[in-house]
């Protein structure tokens, strides 16, 4: 951020855990672990941070190259035990300059490879005549966030049994399909006007 001559930098990290889960919240963080174990090809890991194949950001990459080369020289080119498939964003807020790290989860392969990321849906109350729990608003704007982050990446959806503790189906999703019932994140997106903003007044 530009103050006068002066320049400033804010880096926030990821929050710490809350001091105490509800048991759908542990859940979730069982069942997406599971999930993602499930669905990756361990075997053929791979470094995707350099694939020219995979669609661009919305953001501008250029502009934060200088930030991905310094991540980049702290890790071995060649090992791919050390890639953690990162990419970085730049946004641009009002007079703010945001770098945002993203890391993906993996690559869909296909005619064209694409960036995924991996979500489960827990489901407590699957009927047998196809009664299901619809995305929460919290849910819905969680998967916009991954999907935009990510270059408008792939999001694979796993629908979750929990009372059955089984993997009922796989939906995959575009930003089309996150954002279908003329849904917008408008408020999400206010919510993160407003977060910057403050952030902003407290750095200068």
């Amino acid at each position: 951020m530009q103050s006068g001559a002066d320049k400033k930098v804010l880096v926030m990290d990821r929050p710490f855990p809350r001091d105490a889960l509800t048991a759908r919240a542990k859940n979730k963080i069982v069942y997406d672990l599971a999930f993602k174990s499930l669905c990756l090809d361990w075997k053929k890991k791979h470094s995707i941070s350099a694939n020219a194949s995979r669609p661009p950001s919305p953001n501008n990459y250029a502009a934060a190259a200088a930030a991905a080369a310094t991540d980049k020289a702290e890790n071995d080119e060649n090992s791919t035990e050390l890639d953690e498939n990162l990419q970085y964003n730049l946004w641009s807020f009002g007079d703010m300059d945001i770098v945002i790290r993203h890391q993906a989860d993996g690559e869909l392969i296909g005619t064209k490879e694409r960036r995924v990321c991996l979500t489960t849906k827990l489901d407590y109350q699957i009927q047998p005549n196809g009664f299901e729990e619809i995305l929460t608003p919290s849910e819905r704007a969680s998967q916009w966030i991954q999907s935009y982050i990510g270059g408008h990446a792939f999001v694979l959806e796993g629908r979750i049994d929990v009372l059955k503790n089984r993997l009922v189906r796989v939906d995959q999703k575009q930003m089309k399909d996150i954002m279908s019932d003329n849904w917008k994140p408008t408020y999400e997106s206010e919510m993160l006007r407003h977060t910057f903003l403050r952030l902003q007044k407290q750095v200068y």
